[in-house]
């Protein structure tokens, strides 16, 4: 689901998306530090992130509330 009021609409920039991860699933995402968060530079297009909304190019700055730092 996206983390709008309607699912439908995908998010804009600095969007809060919510990607669940169910057990037995994974992301699907590489990332790379950047100023500001990770960028994500490879997304499968199966996992849960691309099915999310998440796109390549994107800047993560928060997982849970926790700031990004770097692609660990």
């Amino acid at each position: 689901m996206y983390g709008v009021s309607d699912p439908t609409v995908p998010p804009s920039a600095d969007a809060v998306v919510t990607v669940p991860i169910p057990d037995g699933t994974h992301a699907g995402i590489t990332l790379r530090a950047t100023t500001g968060g990770v960028y994500v530079t490879r997304l499968h297009p199966r996992d849960q992130c691309a099915r999310h909304g998440v796109r390549r190019g994107d800047i993560i700055d928060a997982i849970n509330g926790i700031p990004c730092r770097d692609a660990e």
